[in-house]
């Protein structure tokens, strides 16, 4: 690495790019790069563009307890820089929704399951913004890849367990109670991050 010049602003472009797979109530993990191909096929999550089932073109898979699968994660790209003696990155990051590995089986498209499947949607887009907010406010060393990744780490295993609590306290929205409560909070906490 270069010595710090006063005289000239450092800046390391570091592209990272990490996708966390679909949350219905059986979680899987890996970490792959799409390509421009793969990754213009996915959703961008947007307040204005709610799921429809049009979205859910995946192949069925028939053996399956759940009625529908909902394929959404998490990209993010970030490069850093010295601004003032510290060092402060660049982040986007964005959650995604990918319709060819979405589905739902026929005869089980309902307003109600869709609303459900939207939320496991909504908490990708919530932990991006939860993600966005601690790098937001990280002080970071020259380690910083390695300050971004566990950040990233830890979000991850946040979003894994509240997508879990999500499904358990909504028993997969047959509990119309708890589906109302989480509703609430997910529309809450989306707003209070807002900035994000």
């Amino acid at each position: 690495m270069p010595e710090e010049n006063s005289n000239e602003t450092l800046y390391l472009n570091i592209m990272k790019a990490k996708y966390l797979l679909p949350f219905v109530s059986v979680f899987f993990l890996f970490s792959f790069q799409l390509d421009e191909e793969e990754e213009s096929l996915t959703i961008q999550w947007a307040s204005d563009r709610p799921l429809t089932w049009k979205d859910f073109s995946g192949k069925v898979d028939s053996e399956s307890s759940f009625d529908a699968w909902t394929y959404s994660g998490i990209s993010y790209v970030y490069s850093w820089y010295y601004q003032d003696d510290n060092i402060r990155p660049d982040l986007n990051a964005w959650s995604y929704f990918d319709p060819e590995q979405s589905w739902i089986k026929k005869g089980k498209m309902t307003p109600e399951l869709l609303a459900h499947e939207q939320q496991h949607f909504n908490i990708a887009e919530l932990h991006c913004r939860y993600f966005e907010e601690r790098v937001d406010k990280f002080t970071y060393t020259l380690n910083v890849e390695a300050e971004i990744d566990s950040i990233y780490g830890v979000v991850y295993e946040e979003m894994l367990a509240m997508q879990i609590r999500y499904d358990e306290e909504t028993d997969h929205f047959r509990n119309l109670d708890g589906q109302k409560k989480w509703n609430e909070f997910i529309s809450d906490e989306l707003n209070r991050l807002e900035k994000y």
